[in-house]
């Protein structure tokens, strides 16, 4: 019976070295024929995301969450003086 194992590619050098370059996302691939695009992710965090105990919350967000996100944006992008907006009433 043969031996059912997932193939292993072995990346080339261009690509070795382009995962040794940080970066906050992972690598992304393309099939040069078909274009369809894929992301390289360690073993390690394939299979994080894929554990049954990985809790993954595809729910809508709810206003709270929005407006700390935007909050959190506009911090990063320097808007420390738009306090008009720090008092917004709740679900605005």
């Amino acid at each position: 019976m043969q031996d059912k194992e997932t193939p292993v590619l072995e990346l080339t050098e261009q690509q070795w070295q382009a995962l040794e370059i940080p970066n906050e996302t992972p690598a992304r691939l393309v099939n040069p024929s078909t274009q369809e695009r894929f992301v390289l992710v360690s073993e390690a965090e394939y299979t994080r995301l894929t554990d049954d105990d990985y809790e993954y919350d595809d729910s809508p967000w709810t206003m709270e969450e929005m407006h700390a996100l935007a909050w959190e944006a506009g911090q990063r992008a320097g808007w420390d003086e738009m306090t008009e907006y720090d008092d917004l009433p709740q679900g605005a």
